[in-house]
């Protein structure tokens, strides 16, 4: 067994020619971009959820409004459509921390 990293190929090449990148380029590069920021964390991702659904109950009767003129429909359904969006940010709010748990890849040699 050879003690070189294992090459994978990179069809990104200038040329258009796969060129090869180790694994440990790869995982550096991501590491790289996890710690840069891009990745947010539990708490910050929770505030987000939770100023979205406060702006969306603040501008409740406005969202409601401008849906009723702009769809010519009934008051509740406009209501709902703000009412749904506020369910479905809860539910993501109440997964978010499961989703961001580390998980285990299926292998594709398997």
């Amino acid at each position: 067994m050879s003690s070189k990293p294992e090459r994978i190929e990179d069809t990104t090449s200038s040329q258009g020619k796969p060129s090869g990148i180790s694994f440990q380029d790869l995982f550096d590069k991501q590491k790289a971009h996890f710690d840069s920021d891009v990745t947010k964390s539990y708490e910050w991702r929770i505030d987000q959820l939770d100023r979205l659904i406060c702006m969306l109950k603040e501008n409740e009767t406005r969202f409601s409004e401008a849906s009723r003129s702009d769809f010519k429909t009934a008051l509740q359904e406009n209501i709902f459509e703000v009412a749904a969006s506020i369910g479905s940010i809860e539910l993501m709010r109440s997964q978010i921390k499961e989703w961001m748990s580390p998980s285990k890849l299926l292998s594709l040699s398997s």
